[in-house]
């Protein structure tokens, strides 16, 4: 695996050069993300997280590409195990991308870029279990869900910042309906059951 990704490596670099010689910017930021993804599997994570933060502050780079970028930043903070950036990247990442789902106005466009929420969650739900903060990702787990029905049912709300002030409250659904509630997430890494009492 190792020799793959210095193979990798070595045809970004070339992509790079290429991208720098046309004067394509968006290709150049393509690449440049490919680079950093490439750092982070090597385990250089620093200069993972020196490559995606330059691309986030670059003030053209496109919105299908920014959200990716702090979503790796977010990955890779991480795994550099600062937890607090790390969360603010989560939030940023899943804010970018819900700001610009809403922005979205053909049906034929709105699905397949819905799924790329999944790995966005996931990967902050995660973290956050990992943090042992398992409430609060059942919380994000429950937005990110209701977000992809709201926004098939054409309902979605475009201010995403209002949406993160009404949080779901489970415990006072379980009390209200003085039960159990069961709440599972199957991912493509880890799988996960609440259950959640009143």
């Amino acid at each position: 695996q190792s020799n793959n990704l210095d193979l990798a490596a070595q045809h970004t670099e070339k992509a790079l050069d290429l991208a720098r010689s046309s004067g394509r910017t968006s290709d150049e930021m393509d690449t440049l993300f490919l680079k950093s993804l490439i750092a982070a599997r090597q385990n250089d994570t620093n200069q993972a997280i020196h490559i995606l933060s330059d691309l986030d502050r670059n003030p053209i780079i496109k919105p299908s590409l920014h959200w990716q970028v702090e979503g790796a930043l977010s990955n890779a903070y991480a795994e550099a195990n600062n937890s607090l950036l790390a969360d603010k990247w989560y939030r940023q990442s899943i804010t970018t991308f819900e700001t610009q789902r809403a922005t979205l106005k053909r049906e034929e466009s709105k699905l397949p870029f819905s799924t790329n929420a999944d790995q966005l969650y996931d990967d902050y739900i995660r973290f956050l279990v990992n943090h042992k903060r398992t409430y609060e990702a059942l919380q994000w787990l429950d937005l990110g869900r209701a977000r992809a029905l709201e926004g098939g049912l054409g309902i979605a709300s475009p201010d995403f910042k209002a949406v993160l002030k009404k949080p779901l409250d489970a415990r006072a659904i379980a009390n209200r309906l003085h039960g159990t509630i069961l709440v599972y997430s199957v991912a493509q890494q880890e799988s996960y059951l609440w259950a959640i009492n009143a």
